[in-house]
């Protein structure tokens, strides 16, 4: 039977290896743990069944018996919680493991301690099992769970998109095929007294097993395709050692003559002594110079990225910091930054490791920007190049231009990283391949995602810096060329330039870029990355997300003052329906409205009001400043918004029955920081700068805006009108 034994053995050992491989990467991950546990069944049913054949106690023969079977049953067992937690959005929890487990323990403890599912074991003439009567138990458990799994896993390829969904095909094929044929193998037919195919089952756990080294190895499964390459590596060279080794000891035991197994062993030894280093020495060679593994701290990535972000204005200087710490970091074989002009075009900002042909070929691409622009609205995020091309081949995915994919993929480019802002697309950073030939890791993109948000904002500051630079330059040319008058004017120019410079250093500066930063790390540790979190732990997260988020729109409002103190206020219009954005703005202050016990009421015109030209965002922004103003300074009552419209304007009035405003005090509501000094009382939070942003981009439309109040405690009424242009 040692013909059957050893091929067992070795499926055993693939197992076990393939289990290894999962559990040493990504530990945290509960699916990891659980696949490989299951891997570990496979290996244990394996060897339980090479025991069976190659031992010749029969007492001994039993236990294997009992062996292969738990080893069956927990297969199963652990690829159940697997499925439900692969691709998963939450764990399991402690006594649903428990539940998960009980029939197993049941069955074991049948299989160990009773004869109710393994009655007799014969060896003569054959080996050979006869079951007891609880058979169908360890049976019907197998088939339970079993259709579970693949119905969780059917249900989860369904719901998924992308990659992922790839990921999960493969899973079923492995696992469905080895399932089928192994069952038919070692469960079907041994119940029918069939134990020709006994031995084959084991086998079909490599079928498994290379469906899901496929899909690591192309698709990124478990982000392990590092460490499964690394070891096939070291597998091979391993193997080719222990060979040469072989081969010395016959040459000495055979053909050199010598006989004497002590004196081979000694000269074994020696050479195994002297080999020791050098061998070692030559693996890990080998395994870098394929690999290049160096692995890098994103702490210390991420803290080198926020000090060079934070201190360079200067683009010239900017670019290069970032590129040599992406560069140090990853061991990308070229990176570049392209940069999207007032007029459309991109401009190669800094490039490193491209030909400049290469470079040129990319930049005047025919709808560059346009294509950009398109691929980032339908498929938001950081590109993967060649998990775009792949999924394309594989009908799963269509490009915006399928022939720059291709052009991209030819030029060895990996990543492209959207650099948006609110008002979009400004820009890309292309990075190409790892030197080492690994894909970036889920631990890669999300490290690039963090460093894209706060390269977006230094290059906005470092433009922006660059034009007030420029500004400077000109505005004192001209002054130079002016009378005596204006030099006096241009004196004080200078300050309102000074003042409104360091304004934009502190508000976009040194604000922006590290709240970016804290925001990521934060969304980091929500969504599991560092590890689980206790629900305090999210709650307090949750709070600092809030109040970052807070703190990033206070920093807007400082900066749209800005905007509108040097006249870059820019209303972009298009075909809006203002009705929909007043139902946005009810709708998401609705709530806070109700914990204040303060009715909302919105009274419309009884015809529909015509399709405008308007800024969307500004307008949505008035809204939402006015009737949030009326919810705090309301203690308790009722809102009122009346929507009206005559031939060439719509009204819109914000009445409410809160606090009130002294007479006296509403000619300067609308000023730049200035609040009423009644509720500047009661209300110390806010920036006196609503209001004031609220005229100028209503008066952008050319309209105009207004306050009227009785007094204290008589309520308020704000309105604004528009100009209808269809």
């Amino acid at each position: 039977m040692l013909r059957f034994a050893i091929p067992l053995f070795v499926v055993a050992f693939i197992n076990i290896v393939f289990a290894i491989i999962i559990f040493s990467r990504r530990r945290g991950r509960v699916y990891n743990l659980l696949y490989s546990l299951a891997t570990l069944s496979l290996a244990g049913w394996a060897f339980g069944l090479g025991m069976y054949y190659l031992d010749g106690q029969l007492s001994n023969i039993r236990f294997w018996v009992n062996f292969l079977y738990i080893s069956g049953t927990l297969i199963p067992t652990f690829l159940l919680p697997f499925a439900i937690t692969f691709h998963g959005r939450k764990n399991l929890k402690w006594w649903q493991y428990i539940l998960l487990f009980i029939p197993a323990i049941v069955i074991g403890v049948m299989l160990f301690k009773t004869n109710l599912i393994i009655s007799v074991v014969d060896i003569l003439p054959e080996r050979h099992i006869e079951y007891g009567l609880w058979l169908m138990l360890f049976v019907v458990h197998f088939i339970i769970y079993m259709s579970v799994t693949f119905y969780a896993l059917i249900k989860k390829y369904v719901r998924l998109t992308g990659i992922s969904k790839t990921q999960v095909q493969y899973a079923i094929y492995g696992t469905l095929i080895t399932s089928i044929l192994g069952s038919t193998t070692n469960i079907i037919l041994p119940v029918f007294d069939n134990f020709s195919y006994f031995h084959i089952g084991p086998y079909f756990t490599l079928i498994m097993v290379a469906s899901f080294l496929y899909a690591i190895t192309r698709y990124r499964l478990m982000d392990i395709q590092s460490i499964v390459f690394r070891s096939l590596t070291f597998s091979f060279i391993i193997l080719f050692a222990s060979g040469l080794l072989t081969f010395i000891t016959a040459f000495l035991m055979h053909l050199a003559g010598i006989e004497s197994l002590l004196f081979t062993s000694i000269i074994l030894a020696i050479l195994v002594a002297i080999g020791y280093r050098p061998l070692r020495n030559f693996v890990e060679r080998a395994t870098n110079k394929v690999l290049y593994k160096k692995s890098y701290d994103p702490d210390i990535l991420l803290a080198d990225i926020t000090k060079s972000t934070a201190s360079l204005l200067d683009l010239n200087e900017l670019l290069p910091e970032v590129s040599k710490a992406i560069v140090d970091a990853f061991h990308c074989d070229k990176i570049g930054f392209g940069l999207i002009n007032k007029d459309g075009t991109i401009e190669a900002a800094y490039y490193e490791g491209f030909k400049k042909e290469a470079i040129d070929a990319l930049v005047y691409y025919k709808g560059l920007s346009q294509i950009m622009s398109a691929q980032f609205r339908q498929y938001p995020g950081i590109q993967i190049i060649d998990q775009l091309k792949t999924q394309y081949e594989n009908k799963e995915y269509e490009p915006i231009d399928v022939k720059f994919l291709y052009m991209l993929f030819e030029s060895d480019i990996a990543l492209i990283i959207p650099l948006t802002e609110k008002e979009g697309l400004t820009g890309v950073i292309v990075i190409g391949n790892k030197k080492s030939g690994d894909s970036y890791a889920i631990q890669d993109i999300n490290v690039l995602n963090i460093i894209a948000g706060q390269t977006t904002i230094a290059i906005k500051n470092a433009l922006l810096f660059g034009e007030q630079k420029q500004f400077a330059a000109t505005l004192k040319h001209k002054v130079e060329e002016a009378t005596e008058d204006l030099q006096v004017a241009n004196k004080h120019l200078k300050q309102l330039d000074q003042s409104k410079s360091e304004f934009l250093s502190i508000a976009a500066h040194q604000l922006r870029t590290p709240l970016t930063g804290i925001k990521g790390y934060v969304s980091m540790f929500l969504e599991g990355d560092f590890g689980d979190l206790t629900e305090e732990q999210k709650q307090q997260l949750e709070r600092i997300f809030r109040s970052s988020d807070r703190l990033t729109r206070l920093v807007d409002v400082f900066l749209n003052v800005s905007r509108i103190e040097t006249g870059r206020l820019d209303i972009k219009k298009s075909k809006v329906q203002l009705e929909e954005v007043l139902d946005e703005v009810v709708n998401d202050l609705t709530n806070p409205a109700k914990k204040k016990n303060i009715e909302i009421t919105v009274q419309k015109p009884e015809n529909p009001l015509p399709i405008m030209l308007l800024d969307k965002d500004k307008i949505h922004y008035v809204f939402m400043n006015l009737v949030d103003n009326a919810i705090k300074y309301t203690p308790k009552g009722w809102i009122n918004v009346r929507m009206s419209r005559s031939k060439s304007l719509v009204t819109i009035e914000i009445r409410d029955s809160g606090m009130g405003i002294d007479p006296n005090e509403i000619d300067k509501l609308f000023q730049k920081f200035s609040r009423a000094e009644a509720i500047s009382r009661i209300h110390t939070g806010g920036s006196g700068l609503g209001l004031f942003i609220a005229r100028k981009i209503v008066e952008g439309h050319g309209g105009r805006i207004w306050a009227e109040s009785e007094g204290d405690g008589k309520g308020s009424s704000f309105t604004f009108t528009l100009p209808i242009i269809e």
